[in-house]
């Protein structure tokens, strides 16, 4: 049997014991983003308990989007007080 390393960095012998998931995470410029990864069973567990992982695409879609307002709201107040119109 063979080993394999997975994303969290721990090696597992066989693939049932591998879980992928998609977990919170952010882009290089601090976006919101989804991050695909499989890890050990310890780990998905971690992930799980501090609700880090999404447990479809549409609710990951969903999250993106809600932060993505949050941001566009963000933008508006700091233009206006740029502006002076805060």
């Amino acid at each position: 049997m063979s080993r394999i390393i997975l994303s969290c960095g721990h090696e597992v012998y066989d693939v049932k014991h591998a879980y992928t998931i998609m977990t919170k995470s952010t882009n290089r410029y601090g976006d919101p983003a989804v991050k695909y990864q499989t890890v050990c069973g310890p780990c998905e567990d971690r992930y799980r308990q501090q609700g880090q992982i999404f447990d479809t695409e549409q609710e990951a879609f969903e999250a993106i989007q809600r932060a993505e307002a949050n941001y566009d709201i963000l933008d508006k107040i700091v233009g206006e007080r740029e502006r002076g119109q805060v």
